[in-house]
């Protein structure tokens, strides 16, 4: 049965609306993108819902709804209203947000029983004067539009409760205002407000007033009067003090100070007794007063990105504190007090510059979360081993020589974080006793070797040893079977243990090691090295392009060729193996490639090299690609002995190599030295120019250009081997990038499977 149309569905409700005599019709929805006829039968609805669709008019037939309380059309394309809209006199609620409108007609301002409208989110940028005469509105939201500055008659709407002016570019607010006594919520947050009027105290029925991200200095006198806030949001403004009046708002539960130039807080502050949550976080504070004691029913404290050199003894008070946030200060102690706050679940000390952590923080027996990395700790108190709940341990950037036996104690861990610790020479036995651990990060310590116990982690997926000093890796590696992550660039590594199966490994990282040999995995089964993808890519098309060591990849390269692998064949672009080994720039793929037969002169058919041949394409990323200047220096000295020279013919866009390898390496790139407008540079996006101006040293920005972007795209198919669903794929390229030709991100990723020999590639676009 085929499925039914927008307009199907909508004269079926509407039928049996008909049918019913029913007084409410709801079409949202459903993507309507006109108005159906039969609705206008329907003249005794009460309630009608439209919202959600693509209709962009409002039609004058309208009016035959006389007895409408309730219209929703939020979420559509309406761009005006018909004057027919003032024939709707029993409207008690409109609903227009997140459209298009530009202007209201006079004719709205007759819907005098009206206690909703809400006009947010479209282009308005005034509002006419005769929205006085809608003196029954109990809630305005005129959120999200542009109009500079407010009517003075918006003090006559006197039975406002709510009223939202959120993101409205208001530059002031009218002192009429002050007359909307009703209020009890107001949202001016978004704003270009430098101050409030002067009687803003009368609004003594606010509860929440949202004031945050405006350019406010100062609060005016008798802000002391707004004795029913609950909820006041002042962030990101410009306020140097607080008043003393601060204290009279006894009834407030949240209070957001955030993002502001304070630095000092009253003592009065201690006033506000209710008060659970307390956000001081980006401010100047090198002090808080005692009094903050007694805010003895805190839940939060968020006081990050202060000048915090010591916290008061009294913080110990806030013992229903769950959430305590002082990372990015400079405190280098913390008080006994502390471990007086059992209920924390969360403590961030991340950039600091603690020396040692008091012994009473071993009583925080509930914390799941404890942020340490980027202090001066060098050691713990042994009380510190009582916290055996945590599952996350960040230690990155400290002092720390070794790690202590009792690390095995957190049996909870399940991310354990000790890199960028440049003292940290080794690792103790115990560290296997965190047999829940999945996440190991040791990269640049100085460790030279790791214990064998780390084989004894079974849960471990992920272990990064970028810029160790090591020499080897464990034998006992070889026992994770679930490790998917293996990091060790930038090491000293010259063998691999014969037990570690990389081809389990779906994100492998050996480069920059002195490898000294490789063996291919024996399989159940031969592999087909003639197999294609769908792009018609065997697997030596991905070996060429593999990100290894030159040996490393001169080995798998060498491999492949010896089991018969065609080192000429084409992708449906025409990019043989050669191809794709000079854009990585891999001497020790180039060389295998040109030794097993590889044609150094073909050019390829299709795409953004077209006409290139390998050398061509090794000359352009020598000056596109930052910091690969040597490998591409190496590349190109294989290459030209056996390529011809770029030929104009074929592209003008190659003359421009040169260009760019001398701007690159001399760091003098001038807008003369480009044709910008060249086809080929739109074709391929100037992320080429983005790296290139990076290597020279000037900002992107003079040429007009994206910045590269950073997006992970989806991981491998939880499923193994879509053929024998083995789970032993050997990832061999993986590649995240973006097409900046026409804004898409792009991901791909090829693999072959030792078991059975199948070998594909994965493409997601958005």
């Amino acid at each position: 049965m085929a499925e039914q149309s927008p307009k199907e569905v909508a004269l079926q409700r509407i039928e049996q609306a008909i049918q019913t005599q029913s007084t409410d019709l709801d079409l949202s929805s459903l993507g309507l993108d006109s108005w159906p006829d039969q609705l206008w039968q329907l003249t005794g609805l009460r309630r009608l819902d439209l919202a959600n669709n693509r209709l962009t008019t409002l039609p004058a037939e309208i009016a035959r709804l006389a007895q409408l309380t309730r219209l929703e059309l939020r979420l559509n394309r309406i761009t005006a209203l018909p004057s027919e809209i003032g024939a709707l006199p029993r409207l008690t609620l409109l609903d227009l947000s997140y459209n298009r409108l530009a202007a209201l007609p006079p004719e709205l301002f007759q819907l005098t029983r009206l206690t909703q409208l809400n006009l947010a989110h479209n282009r308005l940028t005034a509002l006419p004067t005769e929205l006085a005469r809608l003196t029954r509105l109990q809630k305005l939201n005129l959120s999200s539009n542009k109009f500079p500055f407010l009517p003075p008659e918006i003090g006559q709407l006197i039975h406002l409760t709510e009223l939202n002016l959120t993101s409205c570019e208001l530059k002031t607010l009218p002192d009429e205002i002050c007359q909307l006594t009703r209020l009890t919520f107001l949202g001016l947050y978004g704003n270009r407000l430098t101050a409030l009027p002067t009687g803003f105290g009368q609004l003594t029925r606010l509860e929440k007033l949202h004031l945050y991200g405006s350019k406010i200095t100062t609060l005016p006198a008798g802000f002391g009067s707004l004795v029913n806030l609950v909820d006041l949001s002042l962030m990101d403004n410009r306020l140097t003090a607080l008043p003393a009046e601060i204290g009279c708002l006894t009834k407030l539960i949240e209070l957001d100070l955030s993002g502001n130039q304070l630095a000092v807080i009253p003592a009065e502050i201690g006033h506000l007794s209710q008060l659970q949550e307390l956000h001081l976080y980006k401010n100047r504070l090198s002090m808080l007063p005692p009094e903050i004691g007694q805010l003895t029913k805190l839940t939060e404290l968020k006081l990050y990105g202060n000048l915090l050199t010591q916290l008061p003894p009294q913080v110990g008070n806030l013992v229903n504190l769950t959430i305590l946030n002082l990372s990015e200060n400079q405190l280098t102690s913390l008080p006994s007090e502390i471990g007086q706050l059992v209920n924390l679940t969360e403590l961030d000390l991340y950039h600091n510059r603690l020396i040692n952590l008091p012994p009473e923080i071993g009583r925080l027996q509930k914390l799941t979360r404890l942020e340490l990395a980027n202090n001066q700790l060098s050691s713990f108190p042994p009380e510190f081993w009582q916290l055996t709940n945590l599952p996350e341990l960040d230690l990155h950037s400290n002092n720390f020589a070794t790690l202590p036996p009792e690390i095995g104690l957190f049996a909870q861990l399940v991310e354990l974080k000790v890199c960028l610790c440049p003292k940290l020479t080794s690792l103790p036995p115990e560290i296997g006793h965190l047999r829940k651990l999945k996440r190991l990060d040791l990269s640049h310590t100085a460790l030279t070797a790791l214990p064998s116990e780390v084989g004894q982690l079974g849960a471990l997926e992920e272990l990064e040893l970028t810029r160790c000093p090591l020499t080897t890796l464990p034998v006992e590696l070889g026992h994770l079977r679930h490790l998917k992550k293996l990091e060790a660039p930038e090491c000293q590594i010259q063998f691999l243990p014969p037990g570690l199966d990389l081809s389990r490994i779906a994100e492998l990282d050996l480069k920059g090691n002195p490898l000294k040999s490789y063996r291919m995995q024996r399989t159940k089964h031969p592999v087909d090295v003639h197999t294609c993808n769908a792009f018609a890519r065997t697997p030596l098309h991905t070996a060429a392009q593999a990100d290894l060591p030159a040996e490393l990849a001169r080995e798998i390269v060498e491999s492949l060729l010896k089991q018969g692998a065609d080192p000429n064949a084409c992708d449906q672009w025409g990019y043989t193996p050669l191809h794709e080994a000079a854009f990585l720039g891999n001497p020790g793929s180039i060389a295998a490639l040109l030794a097993g037969g590889a044609d150094p002169i073909r050019r390829v058919q299709t795409g953004c090299h077209a006409g290139g041949t390998p050398l061509d394409i090794a000359r352009y990323e020598a000056g596109r690609v930052y910091g690969k200047h040597s490998i591409y220096d190496a590349a190109l000295a294989l290459l030209e002995p056996v390529s011809p020279p770029p030929s104009p013919e074929q592209s003008d866009w190659w003359l421009h190599l040169d260009a760019i390898r001398s701007a690159s390496k001399n760091s003098h790139l001038t807008a003369g030295a480009f044709d910008f407008n060249h086809p080929r540079w739109v074709c391929t996006g100037t992320p080429d120019l983005g790296y290139t101006c990076q290597c020279a040293g000037i900002p992107l920005a003079e040429f007009d250009a994206p910045r590269p972007m950073l997006w992970e795209g989806p991981a491998m198919p939880d499923e193994g081997c879509l053929i024998c669903h083995g789970r032993n794929l050997m990832v061999i390229y993986d590649h995240r990038g973006i097409n900046y030709a026409d804004g898409d991100f792009s991901w791909d990723c090829e693999a072959y499977c030792p078991d059975c020999g199948w070998y594909s590639q994965w493409v997601y676009d958005e």
